[in-house]
């Protein structure tokens, strides 16, 4: 089963990408701006694209947009590879624009976070009676224990970091803190 948001490329492929890059952001630079292309490069610009940011202080480090191909710049500070990364995308973007070539969109477009989930009768009672107890909600609950389920099977990562994205939210940070069973 291929997962497009988990796949890896290899060195080729990076290497194949980023001349790809770099020979649209050539081609873009020689170009006259266009109030048009502009617009919808700023359109999408708006659009939560995924920017992910890794390194260290000593070797610096690299900030990528994972769904747009390529589009990868360095910085010494976190903050200085995502003021760049901003501009990569908007260059990136402008290029394809420019080529015809279409725009990935966002991962977050392809989930809403909403998802209907069937349940035998006394599991729905026994989650409602837990939830109550906390005095939460049965969805706050129920998230909390996907996450923490999904976080032992990928070393407690993701619960890790549902509990940073929602540090004030009881169902998570009680369930997320409990100690897992062996």
């Amino acid at each position: 089963m291929s997962n497009e948001s988990s796949r890896v490329m290899s060195d080729a492929d990076m290497d194949a990408a980023e001349r790809l890059a770099e020979t649209r952001l050539a081609e873009g630079r020689t170009r006259p701006s266009d109030p048009r292309i502009e617009a919808r490069v700023q359109g999408y610009l708006r659009r939560p694209y995924r920017m992910e940011v890794r390194g260290d202080p000593e070797e610096g480090y690299l900030a990528t947009a994972p769904e747009l191909p390529g589009c990868i710049t360095a910085g010494e500070a976190p903050e200085e590879a995502m003021r760049m990364l901003r501009d990569a995308m908007a260059s990136w973007l402008e290029a394809a624009i420019v080529a015809g070539d279409p725009v990935p969109e966002p991962d977050a477009a392809r989930y809403s976070g909403r998802m209907l989930l069937r349940l035998p009768k006394s599991l729905h009672a026994r989650l409602a009676e837990q939830a109550g107890r906390e005095n939460v909600s049965i969805n706050q609950l129920a998230t909390a224990l996907i996450a923490e389920g999904l976080g032992r099977e990928q070393g407690g990562h993701l619960a890790d970091a549902t509990r940073a994205e929602h540090p004030r939210d009881p169902a998570r940070s009680r369930v997320a803190d409990r100690p897992h069973d062996p």
